[in-house]
């Protein structure tokens, strides 16, 4: 699920979690794609229609690996994708200008924020993983579950725009 729009100014690769696919993405990639970005969905080894089932990480570190020099890419970890995104930004720290964990804990040595869908019924257990990381900035999206990316796709691309002019 790779493509670019015109023009792209960032280049996001969207993380799925848990029982998901590239393709849970869709909506976002659409919008994303539609504003001029770069977009890179991919599926995680055993997810999806990835067969691999020993190193999960293995395609985003793969593709974070071959990220042209001097472009720094927005990772955005949903839920479970959260552990690869983390991998990878400590792997890559050069690479990566913002972490941004939806619905999953955070870590590491880059900028990050993290995304609190203000439905989702563990957001009291993702507020007190954010205390264990100092540093983190939070946004909040009013109505949207767990799933951010399906229940609220628009605000989440909208917030994401934010993010990503803040962090270069």
């Amino acid at each position: 699920m790779e493509g670019s729009g015109g023009g792209s100014s960032k280049h996001f690769i969207p993380v799925h979690g848990l029982c998901h696919g590239a393709w849970c993405w869709y909506k976002v990639v659409t919008m994303l794609r539609s504003e001029g970005h770069r977009v890179t969905a991919l599926d995680l080894a055993a997810s999806g229609v990835h067969p691999a089932r020993i190193d999960e990480s293995r395609p985003l570190l793969d593709a974070v690996a071959v990220a042209p020099a001097g472009e720094r890419l927005i990772l955005v970890g949903h839920s479970f994708g959260g552990l690869s995104i983390a991998l990878a930004m400590e792997r890559f720290p050069d690479k990566i200008a913002v972490a941004v964990f939806a619905a999953s804990a955070n870590y590491g040595s880059v900028k990050r924020v993290c995304l609190i869908g203000m439905g989702d019924d563990i957001k009291e257990l993702h507020r007190y993983l954010i205390t264990l990381s100092p540093g983190t900035e939070v946004e909040e999206i009013a109505g949207a579950d767990h799933n951010i990316m399906c229940s609220k796709p628009r605000e989440l691309c909208d917030l994401l725009a934010k993010i990503s002019s803040k962090y270069d």
